[in-house]
C-alpha cells in the first residue's frame, strides 16, 4: 500500500521559538501604561488575538495610544529587535525539524505574528530553510480562530487535511485544527496558552518538550 504523504504545519511563538515571554512583557508594559492590572483571563484572551486585534483591545478598552495603529507601532518598537536579536529556539526543536527534513516531510509555518517579526526571528534562530511557506494571519486576513491559514498551508504542501499535522501550544488553535479535521500535536509552553491537561485531552498527541520526542518517534505514531 502506498504511504500517504504526511505534512507538518508549525506555529512559531511558544511552539518553536521561546518568544511568548516577550509578548507577555509587551502586555504588561501596555497594561502599566494604562494603570491596569491584567487578569489571567485577560492574558488568556489576548493570546488568542492577532496583533491588530490586541492593539484595538488596548486602545478601545483603556485608551492606549492615539489609535490602534499607533499601538501596533508601539509594539513594533519592542518586538522587531526582540525577534531579530534575542529569541531562541525551544529545546530540541532544531533536531526535530532536521529529522523531519531528512524524512522528506514538507513543512510550513502558520503564525499569528506579522512577517516583520517572523522573518528576523527565523533568520536569527537559523530555521528558515525548513519551511517552504511562512504564513501570517495578516497574510490570509483571518485569525487562527478560523482554519483558513492551516488550509492554505496544506494546499501549498499538497497534503490532505487528514494527513496534515499542526503543531500548536495554544489550546484555542488546537481546537481550530481538530475541528477542521487536522491532526494536532499540542506542545506545552505555559498555562495561559494551554495547560498540560487541556493539551493532553484535546490534541491528537501531547508533546511536553521536543527534547522528549524524536522526529522518528513522531512519524511512527503519526503513521501508525
Amino acid at each position: 500500500m502506498k504511504q500517504v504523504q504526511l505534512g507538518a504545519i508549525f506555529d512559531c511563538d511558544g511552539t518553536l521559538i521561546d518568544s511568548v515571554g516577550g509578548w507577555r512583557e509587551v502586555d504588561l508594559q501596555f497594561a502599566a501604561m494604562c494603570n491596569h492590572d491584567l487578569t489571567f483571563e485577560e492574558m488568556t484572551h489576548l493570546s488568542t488575538l492577532t496583533l491588530p486585534e490586541c492593539a484595538a483591545y488596548y486602545h478601545d478598552n483603556y485608551g492606549l495610544g492615539k489609535s490602534a495603529d499607533h499601538v501596533v507601532q508601539m509594539a513594533d518598537e519592542i518586538l522587531v529587535d526582540f525577534y531579530g536579536s534575542q529569541v531562541e529556539l525551544r529545546p530540541g526543536v532544531g533536531d526535530f525539524l532536521e529529522g523531519l527534513a531528512r524524512a522528506g516531510v514538507p513543512m510550513t509555518m502558520a503564525s499569528s505574528s506579522p512577517q516583520r517579526y517572523l522573518q528576523p526571528g527565523l533568520s536569527h534562530t537559523g530555521i528558515a530553510e525548513y519551511f517552504s511557506l511562512v504564513l501570517s494571519t495578516d497574510d490570509v486576513g483571518a485569525p487562527k480562530r478560523e482554519p483558513l491559514i492551516y488550509q492554505r498551508c496544506a494546499q501549498h504542501m499538497g497534503t490532505s487535511v487528514a494527513s496534515t499535522w499542526g503543531f500548536e501550544d495554544s489550546i484555542y488553535a488546537v481546537r481550530t485544527l481538530v475541528n477542521a479535521g487536522f491532526k494536532c500535536a499540542g506542545c506545552y509552553d505555559r498555562d495561559d496558552s494551554g495547560t498540560k491537561e487541556q493539551l493532553q485531552q484535546e490534541a491528537s498527541l501531547f508533546i511536553p518538550s521536543f527534547e522528549l520526542i524524536t522526529a522518528e518517534e513522531f512519524l511512527q505514531r503519526a503513521r501508525g
